[in-house]
């Protein structure tokens, strides 16, 4: 219920700021995250879509976070191929969350393929990071083992 209450205050928040001023940043990359979530994940990605020509360096994350919120959209409706450019949208230097995050997205969404030889990169690449969440590191040496086993 607190959910819902608070996804119904932010999504009034964010039409009304987009009523206002239909290129509001912020209205634009929370609608993203809000239909992402809601699984209606073409709208959220017309919103980051929208956004991405707007963002300036100290909004950068927010983008990011969009990004990585329409790939999880599209992974999580089974659309891997649809997820994995807006995976790759979310990779920038200097955010090493997001960066982190979405590599591991992008090797989930290959091994949900089998397309293991394409997730190792991506799995490889968080172990590189000089800082990765340790979150994320963890999640790529398991899946780069379980790569190693399916050999």
């Amino acid at each position: 219920m607190s959910k819902a209450a608070t996804i119904r205050q932010d999504t009034g928040k964010f039409r009304a700021a987009l009523k206002a001023n239909p290129k509001d940043f912020d209205g634009l990359v929370g609608m993203a995250g809000l239909e992402a979530s809601m699984g209606n994940t073409d709208a959220a990605a017309t919103y980051v879509n929208t956004a991405a020509p707007l963002v300036t360096k100290p909004r950068q994350g927010k983008l990011l976070d969009a990004y990585n919120a329409v790939g999880d959209g599209y992974q999580n409706g089974g659309k891997v191929d649809q997820a994995i450019p807006y995976f790759k949208r979310a990779i920038v230097a200097g955010f090493d969350t997001q960066t982190a995050y979405a590599r591991i997205s992008i090797a989930a969404c290959y091994a949900q393929s089998n397309r293991l030889a394409e997730a190792k990169p991506y799995a490889e690449a968080i172990l590189k990071m000089s800082n990765p969440p340790k979150e994320y590191a963890d999640q790529a040496k398991m899946m780069l083992d379980m790569i190693k086993k399916s050999k």
